[in-house]
């Protein structure tokens, strides 16, 4: 019910929420993203294609019926040459020409459980397509969700150095009171000013990065995603469910079904089927193959078709469905294998970043006192200009890796998440 809100303000405004300025959450994203996918169409299109061969399949039930004409000549005819005194005309004048005019109908009393069984095996066929379709959707989101924490690590990285250029500007401005003082060389300002340089490098290979990034989440979400627009951290919950399953597990389950369709399909090919049939016409002869005359004729019956032995070929094929059916099981073993191994790797990077997690703060403000106490000193002229860029660029690399691993652990449970087909919330 938390999903509900999110959907109606994207449906509702659509473009709006992506605009050039705001806020995006990757629940938001991964929302619009699957809605615009073109992938998402298919499931109408699949439930239609489902719906027309039903009405296709329940044909079958329906009377048939054929208008029959025709009209023959042939060199000999059905005579008597007998005088019979019973007979009113004789038997030797019959007309080599022959005219019928018929309709045909037939009624399927029973099938065998052909049609039922072909019904099961299309609803299994578009079950299988549809889920084939959400695994792709998966994989899409895969990549998106890549591309969101891809996003958020290049912004800590130029976040940390954008930092680091102000205290490099800050120190610039202190050690040139310096030197006009006379406490320090000029050289030193120069070593500062390099620094600032590579630093300035540095922020705008990630600008670069960043907007290479952001114009491929644009392409995702149907709308610009211009440099005003923040992301939000995911929140690092996991939520464990001990039957969760893959999306390849349940295409593979689909699969499964879909070929024991195909099994109670085939067994109704040796069953017999009983049909009504009727036929109605108008012709010379009738069904009285001695009168010469044009007269109507009606047929009636029930007609029984049974195939009860074809070689084997039945039994060849439900023995080949047999075996893809082992062959799926395994590789639902597989996956099963192999969901365990990746979910346990997930917990163990979130358990690896909560403990790096632990450590950093306390990095961080050892590293800060280091920096500012070699701030002082340079100040003073007791230290060299390369020692003080390394107390700070060690201090910037701690504040860097406190940020990674914040995104790192995001990442981890969201991963998590996902291969257990959870939509996160921010």
């Amino acid at each position: 019910m938390r999903k509900l809100p999110v959907i109606l303000l994207i449906v509702l405004h659509g473009s709006c929420l992506f605009s050039q300025t705001g806020i995006l959450s990757l629940d938001s994203c991964l929302i619009v993203a699957e809605r615009l996918h073109p992938s998402s169409k298919l499931f109408v299109l699949y439930d239609e294609q489902l719906s027309v061969k039903s009405k296709s399949v329940k044909t079958a039930w329906y009377p048939s019926m054929t208008l029959n004409a025709q009209a023959t000549w042939q060199n000999e005819v059905t005579n008597i040459d007998i005088d019979l005194p019973m007979l009113t005309s004789p038997l030797t004048d019959m007309s080599k020409d022959q005219y019928k005019i018929s309709l045909d109908v037939r009624q399927t009393i029973w099938d065998g459980g052909s049609s039922k069984a072909l019904l099961g095996v299309e609803q299994a066929t578009v079950i299988s397509e549809q889920e084939k379709v959400r695994r792709d959707l998966f994989r899409f989101k895969e990549q998106l969700v890549d591309v969101y924490f891809s996003i958020l690590k290049l912004q800590s990285q130029q976040e940390v150095l954008t930092v680091k250029k102000w205290q490099l500007l800050l120190k610039i401005e202190d050690l040139e009171k310096a030197v006009n003082s006379g406490v320090v060389l000029p050289d030193a300002i120069d070593a500062l000013n390099a620094e600032k340089l590579v630093v300035d490098q540095k922020i705008i290979e990630l600008d670069y990065e960043i907007a290479a990034l952001r114009m491929m989440l644009s392409q995702y979400l149907g709308n610009p995603v211009g440099e005003s627009v923040s992301f939000t951290l995911p929140s690092p919950d996991v939520v464990p469910l001990p039957e969760s399953k893959t999306c390849d597990e349940i295409y593979l389950t689909a699969m499964k079904n879909q070929l024991a369709g195909n099994e109670k399909l085939l067994n109704t090919v040796l069953m017999p089927k009983i049909y009504a049939f009727g036929q109605m016409g108008y012709g010379r002869p009738g069904l009285n193959m001695l009168s010469n005359d044009f007269e109507p004729f009606l047929i009636v019956g029930a007609r029984l078709v049974w195939t009860p032995f074809d070689w084997g070929k039945t039994r060849a094929d439900k023995q080949q469905i047999q075996v893809q059916q082992r062959i799926v099981d395994t590789q639902i073993e597989q996956l099963n294998y192999q969901q365990k191994a990746l979910l346990d790797a997930q917990l163990q990077r979130i358990e690896k970043c909560e403990k790096l997690l632990e450590k950093d703060e306390e990095i961080i403000s050892l590293k800060h006192n280091i920096s500012v106490a070699s701030a002082s000193k340079l100040d003073n002229g007791t230290i060299t200009t390369s020692e003080y860029l390394n107390a700070l660029n060690e201090e910037q690399a701690a504040r860097s890796n406190f940020e990674l691993h914040r995104i790192m652990l995001s990442e981890a449970a969201v991963k998590y998440n996902l291969l257990q087909g959870i939509m996160y919330k921010n």
